[in-house]
């Protein structure tokens, strides 16, 4: 039986100082999504898991299983601007193997930096809880990759000459919405994988339309589509006309939900939205409502173990 991982992926940009063809794409708040899966049971107090809670009444619990967060900030690197991209991202994973239930805890800590013209710089990642700690560092050249790689006590120095074209490392701010209307259908993109080191290729599409009530408050976006990198499973996400990542669905009843503070004024103004909308941008038809970005987009790996993954790509801009 195959274990699978989530990968979330990250793209930031970077700002120039002084003048600049380049536009800022600016930064992203701490953005959190809480993982949980989704059990439907007979309702027994007496069984209620206990780090979960009941919801829905009496034929549902829901279990917390971790988080996923990131944010972008002003940086510098090399002496010269850059954004840098921060994440964390802890998944419990209980899968059956047989008879026998087994548990993984991966917990991994990640950054990056972007040059302002979407170029990845440099990124890091560092992957706990599974065998032992894998600390992947990277450089990234113009045709090669600079890797350093420590498992436990254990550190090898490679160069890698990816097989594909290191511009899929790039162009990282080549947005799919921007203020609410799509302006590309599809993106490949390539990380390395936070487990051995790997390249990987994923890729990234819109799929459709998406309307309904999240928090009692009615959304309407994207349905973004991302292939694992052995393509053994697609996940989609909500994105929001707004540029807000709302929910991420994974395997085995399981997703990962953001919330977002929305206060009474921007309740009172969030507007109604018509089909003729879909044409025009956000900030013109629900002008009432916060524009965000999203910097992540959201990838599932498959081994040793679920995980989400931050990998640098800037889905939902307000500017590039």
């Amino acid at each position: 039986m195959g274990l699978a991982g989530i990968s979330l992926m990250l793209v930031l940009a970077s700002q120039q100082a002084g003048h600049s063809d380049t536009p800022d794409v600016g930064v992203q708040p701490q953005t959190v999504l809480n993982i949980t899966k989704h059990v439907f049971a007979h309702y027994d107090p007496g069984k209620v898991p206990k780090r979960g809670s009941w919801a829905g009444g009496m034929g549902e619990t829901d279990i917390s299983e971790g988080q996923v967060d990131w944010s972008v900030e002003n940086s510098s690197y090399g002496n010269k601007p850059c954004k840098l991209f921060h994440a964390y991202s802890k998944f419990e994973f209980r899968p059956h193997v047989g008879k026998k239930q087994l548990i993984f805890r991966p917990t991994l800590y990640a950054y990056a930096q972007i040059s302002p013209s979407g170029r990845l710089l440099h990124s890091n990642t560092n992957l706990a809880g599974l065998n032992a700690a894998v600390e992947i560092d990277a450089v990234y050249n113009k045709d090669s990759i600079d890797i350093t790689k420590t498992v436990g006590s254990q550190i090898t120095q490679t160069t890698l000459y990816p097989n594909f074209s290191m511009d899929l490392f790039d162009n990282l701010f080549q947005p799919l919405v921007k203020d609410g209307l799509a302006v590309a259908q599809e993106r490949q993109l390539a990380f390395l994988n936070p487990a051995n080191g790997a390249p990987c290729i994923i890729k990234a599409s819109l799929n459709g339309h998406f309307q309904g009530d999240l928090y009692f408050r009615k959304y309407e976006g994207y349905k973004l589509q991302t292939t694992s990198p052995d393509g053994s499973y697609v996940t989609t996400s909500l994105l929001s006309r707004h540029g807000q990542l709302l929910q991420i669905t994974l395997p085995d009843n399981q997703d990962a939900v953001a919330y977002a503070e929305v206060d009474s004024q921007e309740q009172r103004n969030w507007g109604k939205f018509q089909d003729k909308d879909w044409n025009v941008p956000a900030s013109v038809s629900q002008p009432g409502r916060t524009i965000y970005q999203t910097m992540a987009v959201p990838v599932l790996l498959t081994q040793p173990s679920y995980l989400i993954v931050p990998v640098p790509y800037g889905v939902a801009l307000k500017n590039g």
